[in-house]
């Protein structure tokens, strides 16, 4: 078998010549993967050296490293609360542990895509959403439907030829707002065709709930009652529906003076105002501030994660911001609550608005309550209906007469609340908001004119480096000094 082996490959010279080339061709294909794992650890540990941050050789580089990163950490703050610019959107990680500034998830199993695009959403827009939350719930509130026929209210119902309205609370308001449906309070009104067209029908299957209100085809309107029974609601024009002021005379009763109640009493009239904003007004505004403060303080740990990165190396800088950073939000936010305590204080015990717009209200609306009626019962919704004076007479009488038997003075009382509460509603779905978003305003100008005030001593002790940081910026340098060497020989080689 050696005969065929010739000249060439015998000897060590030869063999040497061999494994040589094998050699060669081994360290050529294996060269690619070697140089991508070393640009892999170069890219890894200029990263790190990067996280770190640069050497300070003299305060003047301590002051620009320290102006451009107040920079860059206000203008993501204003650039969020404004709506303004860029949104810097969180980066997800791997990791459990991403900084002291991030915020410990929900864990709960139901949490949704609605719930993570609004954590996604900038300070603007999430305080837009809690601003329409609150003015949805002021809307709702006892001053700004004292007559307005909204679903639960207790209602007096009118009707042709009857001197008595039929006391009833809504149950259904139709979308075009020209008629709504009310049901019984009382058990003796059950079976009064001014509230049904028909009652006491049985189905076969029940699949409805107690007092549940539903529609079959669009034209008929059902209300279910136990025992697999339902009625059916008539549906009653809005001008023949009033909102009932009895419930003003208990609270009236409350808040009684020694005066003679023959008028209006003044003192009455604003404890009733304290009591509705203590009720209603005070905790939405209370929510919203609350939100405001939130929304203040997670953009503002936000901009603190996205761009303190220094806390390894200068943990007396990260503290010094926080510090900093968390006092500001703080104190902005303690004004904005005295503003929106002073300004609903101030609607507690001094209820007021310019005699001329109240008093002009009032006038428009004094009478609209008898107006109704009369137009009602003289048919003037009908043409071609025609009374002589005997009915007329008769007419009136009876319209008259069922008005002097209803409470005066609460009616008085609704009708001063409901002027009133116009205009104050008016001032507080736009007070407290204009307060909140002031302080969003301010934030930023606040932070930077706090962080300019920090002397060059407090930045030389901030940015102090202990023996531990500086012997892992040495050898991240030395590491990364190696690593291009080996770079540069690999190539040389190839």
């Amino acid at each position: 078998p050696w005969s065929a082996v010739g000249e060439p490959r015998l000897g060590i010279p030869a063999l040497r010549r061999q494994l040589a080339d094998v050699l060669w061709q081994l360290m050529q294909d294996s060269m690619p993967d070697i140089l991508k794992e070393l640009q892999y650890q170069w890219e890894q540990t200029q990263t790190e050296l990067t996280d770190m941050g640069t050497t300070f050789h003299t305060r003047v580089d301590q002051r620009k490293f320290f102006n451009a990163l107040s920079n860059r950490l206000v203008s993501q703050v204003a650039t969020s609360l404004s709506g303004k610019g860029p949104i810097r959107r969180k980066k997800t990680t791997a990791r459990g542990d991403t900084g002291r500034f991030t915020h410990t998830p929900s864990t709960s199993s139901s949490s949704s895509l609605d719930e993570e695009q609004h954590n996604s959403l900038g300070g603007a827009a999430r305080l837009h959403e809690a601003c329409n939350e609150f003015f949805h719930e002021i809307q709702a509130s006892s001053l700004a439907t004292i007559n307005k026929l909204v679903d639960g209210a207790s209602v007096l119902v009118s009707s042709t030829g009857q001197a008595l309205e039929v006391r009833g609370e809504i149950v259904h308001i139709a979308a075009t707002g020209i008629y709504a449906c009310v049901d019984f309070i009382d058990e003796k009104d059950h079976t009064t065709d001014v509230l049904f067209d028909g009652i006491d029908y049985v189905a076969d299957q029940p699949d409805f709930e107690p007092d549940e209100v539903w529609s079959d085809d669009g034209n008929r309107i059902y209300i279910g009652r136990s025992g697999g029974r339902y009625d059916s609601l008539r549906k009653i024009p809005v001008s023949r529906i009033r909102t009932d002021p009895s419930w003003l005379s208990k609270k009236m009763s409350q808040f009684r003076t020694d005066d003679l109640a023959c008028f209006i009493n003044v003192e009455m009239f604003q404890h009733i105002v304290a009591d509705f904003v203590a009720e209603d007004w005070i905790p939405p505004c209370n929510k919203l501030v609350d939100t405001l403060q939130l929304i203040l303080t997670e953009t503002v740990n936000s901009a603190l994660q996205d761009h303190i990165q220094t806390s390894n190396r200068f943990p007396l800088l990260e503290q010094m911001l926080e510090s900093i950073c968390h006092r500001v939000t703080q104190n902005l936010m303690e004004t904005a609550r005295s503003q929106v305590h002073e300004h609903l204080e101030m609607e507690q015990e001094h209820p007021y608005t310019q005699d001329e717009v109240l008093l002009n209200a009032m006038n428009k609306s004094r009478f609209s309550s008898l107006r109704r009626d009369l137009e009602l019962q003289l048919r003037l919704d009908q043409e071609g209906v025609v009374y002589d004076t005997q009915a007329i007479k008769t007419i009136l009488d009876r319209v008259f007469s069922k008005h002097q038997r209803t409470n005066w003075m609460a009616e008085q009382m609704e009708l001063v609340l409901s002027c009133y509460g116009q205009v104050a509603t008016q001032r507080v779905l736009d007070r407290t908001p204009q307060i909140c978003w002031q302080a969003c305003r301010t934030l930023p100008k606040i932070l930077q004119e706090e962080l300019g005030c920090t002397t060059d001593d407090v930045l030389e002790t901030c940015l102090w480096e202990s023996p531990a940081s500086k012997k892992k910026f040495h050898d991240l340098s030395l590491k990364l000094q190696a690593i291009e060497k080996a770079m540069n020989c690999l190539k040389s080689i190839k």
